[in-house]
């Protein structure tokens, strides 16, 4: 059953790290065409894939340390969530 965790984590954190590997390098453009995207916009999304990516990492030091990871995953886990509820609050304000 550990074994069987420790996989399912490292699969799933791969997501976040190849989305932000792939936002880091293309950046805004692979969202909007290039006359909509602004510094504003392509700087936020470059340093969110950077904020992304790190979890891949905090995600490899949990499967390494699972007996000592419970706190930490605590708050990823946490966080994920909030972040998720303030997106759909999001939707329900301003819209898709």
């Amino acid at each position: 059953m550990r074994r069987s965790l420790q996989i399912t984590m490292l699969i799933v954190a791969a997501v976040p790290l190849v989305l932000g590997t792939l936002n880091l390098i293309s950046g805004a453009t692979a969202f909007v065409t290039d006359d909509q995207v602004n510094a504003n916009l392509d700087n936020m999304l470059r340093f969110y894939a950077v904020w992304f990516m790190g979890a891949f990492f905090l995600t490899v030091w949990c499967v390494r340390n699972l007996d000592i990871a419970g706190p930490v995953m605590l708050i990823m886990f946490s966080t994920m969530a909030l972040g998720g509820v303030a997106r759909l609050f999001s939707i329900t304000q301003v819209g898709l």
